[in-house]
């Protein structure tokens, strides 16, 4: 089976672009299919609340994964309790990854910031049992990507 998410959590600038970038690049060098939704870039200019933005995602990423893909979803996806949820009603296996970083080091990272992320980084709830917890302070996002990839590879076959 090679189907299955990785959803990067954690406050905004922590990381989760750029090592869903990776991700997603050594999936296609592997010919594996993959792909990468990133909420901002769904929901530009849409006004919808978080907790819809999230479990629209999660749909999303539902319907990619039964269609085969590997699925990286980068998204801060603030409150716990619908990260839960969705873990627990996923087709397919769904790893949680802690995407953390040095607080002065993110918000050195953080070029402008607006009401709505304001508000996400203010009711954001780290997660209590994510499968893997990764400091991108301490590693480069390649490396990150790396660790994400051999966890994988531990914790599912086929992959």
């Amino acid at each position: 089976m090679n189907n299955y998410i990785i959803w990067l959590v954690g406050k905004r600038k922590a990381g989760k672009s750029t090592i869903a970038k990776e991700l997603n690049k050594y999936f296609i060098e592997k010919s594996l299919p993959s792909i990468v939704l990133e909420g901002r870039d769904i929901f530009k200019n849409v006004n919808i609340q978080v907790q819809e933005r999230i479990k629209i995602l999660a749909n999303t990423a539902f319907l990619f994964s039964k269609l085969g893909y590997i699925v990286i979803v980068p998204a801060v996806s603030p409150k716990k309790s619908i990260r839960e949820m969705i873990k627990k009603i996923s087709p397919v296996p769904f790893f949680e990854i802690f995407i953390t970083c040095d607080e002065k080091i993110r918000k050195k990272r953080i070029k402008s910031s607006d009401y709505f992320q304001l508000y996400v980084d203010k009711i954001f709830e780290e997660p209590v049992n994510p499968d893997l917890v990764i400091d991108t302070s301490l590693h480069k996002a390649n490396e990150c990507a790396k660790i994400i990839i051999d966890y994988v590879n531990k914790n599912i076959q086929g992959v």
